[in-house]
């Protein structure tokens, strides 16, 4: 195997890794069960990972590359996956299981912040929308997978829900064998000056953890826009599946897009997000539904690649790894606030399912018009920063 594909490989791995958060939400209800806690506090097991996140997401970019080489930052937030992945299984009380999410949420932070700062750094500027659009079909394929897999375990016991972070070994696996072992010394050397995210890359992380908190509602909302159509659950779990499935190919079509679009690559994404959440709450039928969370999957998924190029290509090589860091705590935080987003504008409303969606088709239409007119991308002849 040739060294690009060994470093595309180990980007790609740490991709698969780093959006593995909802392995186990199948067997949420059968957990408050087992432990006599409401629904409310078995989304905790979830929510709780995602917070700790946030702290080991900071923590990397202030080491990674600097400190420590990327392959061994990688293969420390690997190993933590697996390991409090698998182990709340034999957890015997529910603080216990949270300790062990908790462990999972350092690992996982770690691989979210190392997927901008390995595939700006280690992958060569004309082949990066390429990968981290491959990346991120490969990150929503490696949920979908969990998901079922988990699904399949906990109906034999909900505890055994946890074994299906087993698969995360494959991808830990590859990063150790394909991994380059890093230069820390030169590194280092580059990196002694002080490093400070721009004031653009900051507002562009900021604004992701918003486009975060407004689908948030769509996402847990789409069984009950489904249900008012028709009472099927299995036709709710299609709906669902479908922005999995619009996300798998926003990133496999993310390099044309890209290329077609260059700089407006980021409201264009936008744009197709928002029309996507707009059909969502226009939808009477289920098959314009199914295709309006396919093509809002899309938007979402060409969104994220496209602020991952944008911050490649506007940071100096030693903040990039802190501003990696920073779009990544952002999304953990807000994730973290959206299941409040809809109950806020549910109580000020008293629509809780509609209106949260169209404030967010309001939010990211405005942000399109913001950067269609100013973009965030270095203009034609602009030397980027280096990578």
């Amino acid at each position: 195997m040739s060294s690009r594909a060994k470093i595309w490989t180990a980007v790609f791995s740490i991709f698969a890794m780093a959006q593995t958060l909802g392995g186990m939400d199948s067997a949420l209800s059968d957990m408050a069960a087992a432990f006599h806690i409401s629904s409310a506090n078995a989304l905790y097991c979830s929510t709780a990972a995602s917070l700790v996140a946030v702290f080991s997401c900071m923590a990397v970019g202030f080491i990674a590359g600097k400190r420590m080489s990327y392959r061994s930052v990688a293969l420390i937030g690997g190993v933590l996956m697996v390991v409090g992945g698998v182990l709340p299984m034999l957890a015997h009380t529910f603080a216990l299981l949270l300790t062990f999410r908790g462990v999972f949420g350092i690992g996982m932070g770690i691989m979210m912040s190392l997927q901008t700062t390995t595939a700006t750094a280690l992958v060569e500027e004309k082949s990066r929308s390429k990968v981290i659009g491959i990346g991120t079909c490969i990150a929503f394929a490696t949920t979908s997978i969990l998901q079922y897999v988990g699904g399949v375990l906990a109906k034999e016991q909900w505890n055994r829900v946890f074994l299906t972070h087993l698969l995360l070994l494959i991808p830990l696996i590859l990063i150790v064998i394909c991994m380059p072992k890093g230069k820390d010394e030169a590194l280092a050397g580059r990196e002694k000056k002080k490093a400070h995210p721009r004031p653009l890359a900051i507002i562009i992380c900021l604004m992701w953890g918003i486009c975060s908190v407004v689908i948030a509602p769509l996402l847990i909302g789409c069984s009950f826009l489904s249900s008012a159509i028709t009472p099927s659950t299995v036709i709710a779990g299609i709906v669902a599946a479908c922005f999995t499935l619009g996300n798998m190919v926003g990133g496999l079509l993310f390099p044309l897009l890209y290329k077609l679009t260059k700089r407006r690559s980021l409201p264009t994404a936008l744009v197709i997000a928002a029309v996507g959440m707009f059909g969502c709450t226009a939808a009477r039928v289920i098959p314009l539904l199914c295709i309006s969370m396919l093509i809002a999957g899309i938007g979402m998924a060409n969104l994220c690649s496209s602020i991952m190029i944008v911050l490649g290509l506007i940071s100096d090589p030693e903040s990039i790894s802190l501003v990696s860091s920073l779009l990544m705590a952002c999304q953990c935080i807000f994730t973290f606030l959206s299941s409040s987003w809809a109950t806020v504008i549910g109580n000020i409303t008293g629509d809780a399912l509609y209106t949260p969606i169209r404030i967010g088709v309001l939010i990211y239409l405005i942000f399109a018009v913001i950067q269609f007119i100013r973009s965030p991308f270095p203009k034609t002849g602009q030397a980027p920063a280096e990578s």
